[in-house]
């Protein structure tokens, strides 16, 4: 499922750009990369749950982290992030009610009480925020891995 949604977060942020999106892929950089983010990710994740005891707000917090830190390295890229989220946020929420469509019983996985428990189109608040924070951060790892630029006209 990851993979799957990576893919597509991918491709709803930069879709609109398409004709000017160009990665400079350098095999070390995204093996490196990866490592740093594992790094620099699950601390942040850990002490974001310790201190917020909820593993949903951690993901939160650590995916906001990523967006903060990404955009300050690129601050043009900040299409991506929004793109990534409004476009993945609106799937996310079709592929959920489709889910729940087929299999009713499936709703009752998440929590009936607590902070996330409420719900927006009948899709739970935790997964709108989870989809609109992923779908933020995803693209911007993603061209920062593979030095990619977005340029001003197409090749």
């Amino acid at each position: 499922f990851s993979f799957i949604a990576a893919t597509l977060v991918w491709l709803l942020a930069t879709w609109r750009w398409r004709e000017r999106v160009r990665p400079r892929f350098r095999r070390g950089r995204v093996a490196a990369g990866y490592a740093g983010m594992i790094l620099l990710g699950l601390p942040c994740f850990g002490t974001a749950w310790w201190l917020l005891a909820d593993p949903m707000a951690a993901v939160l917090v650590t995916l906001a982290n990523g967006v903060v830190f990404f955009l300050i390295l690129r601050p043009g890229h900040w299409r991506l992030a929004a793109a990534g989220s409004a476009g993945f946020g609106l799937v996310h929420v079709l592929l959920i009610k489709i889910w729940f469509w087929l299999f009713p019983a499936f709703a009752s996985s998440w929590p009936a009480t607590g902070p996330w428990s409420g719900q927006v189109w009948g899709v739970p608040w935790g997964e709108l925020a989870w989809a609109g924070a992923y779908g933020a951060c995803w693209p911007l790892w993603m061209a920062f891995l593979m030095q990619t630029d977005i340029l001003k006209e197409p090749a």
